[in-house]
């Protein structure tokens, strides 16, 4: 997974934070961006963990579009979580930013 890594000029490198009250993305040395971590009314994450997957990924979709180079090449994510995130709370938060437009989760 580590030579997987390397820096790629086509597809730039994000990092996503999903906290409970903000979710932040860093665009490389950029920018960064940051929104509340809700969607229509309700709170997508709990405790650090997704609740709603799809609410999850309408909410970063909007930031990860503002990162694809050239307008159309997906970026590839690292996510953070909690150290005592389940294999079930990983593969929601994969599944989110992968929908919302990345092009591979790490």
């Amino acid at each position: 997974m580590v030579g997987s890594m390397r820096p790629s000029f086509w597809k730039p490198d994000i990092a996503v934070d999903l906290g409970t009250a903000w979710i932040r993305v860093a665009y490389g040395t950029r920018s960064l961006k940051s929104v509340p971590s809700v969607f229509d009314g309700r709170s997508v994450l709990r405790a650090g963990a997704v609740v709603d997957r799809e609410a999850a990924a309408a909410v970063l979709g909007p930031l990860l579009a503002g990162a694809r180079r050239f307008g159309v090449v997906p970026p590839r994510a690292i996510a953070c979580l909690p150290s005592d995130v389940n294999p079930q709370e990983i593969a929601a938060v994969r599944y989110s930013v992968l929908k919302a437009g990345a092009a591979d989760v790490f």
